[in-house]
């Protein structure tokens, strides 16, 4: 990916530790192309998302056992389980 393809583009110097420039000479070779190249591609990968990715396997709340309070209509009737309101009529199509 060149710089060309991202535009309107800004210039930005970066100080890397000389280990991690070695990576990316090896990787630039391997690629058959620029360091520049090889560190632009890797901040658009990590930055191409605008929103985070999410580990849902680690959600806490998801690993709680499930309770079987035998309610059945508990999306229709909400109201009347979380605040204690009558029932309403079901509606019919």
């Amino acid at each position: 990916m060149s710089a060309q393809m991202l535009s309107p583009t800004k210039a930005l110097t970066l100080v890397v530790p000389a280990e991690l420039y070695g990576r990316m000479e090896a990787q630039a070779r391997q690629e058959n192309s620029g360091v520049q190249e090889v560190a632009l591609s890797s901040l658009v990968t990590a930055f191409q998302d605008d929103e985070p990715q999410l580990d849902w396997s680690k959600d806490p709340l998801l690993s709680l056992p499930a309770i079987d309070l035998g309610i059945t209509d508990g999306a229709e009737q909400h109201d009347h389980y979380i605040y204690g309101t009558p029932k309403r009529q079901r509606c019919r199509d």
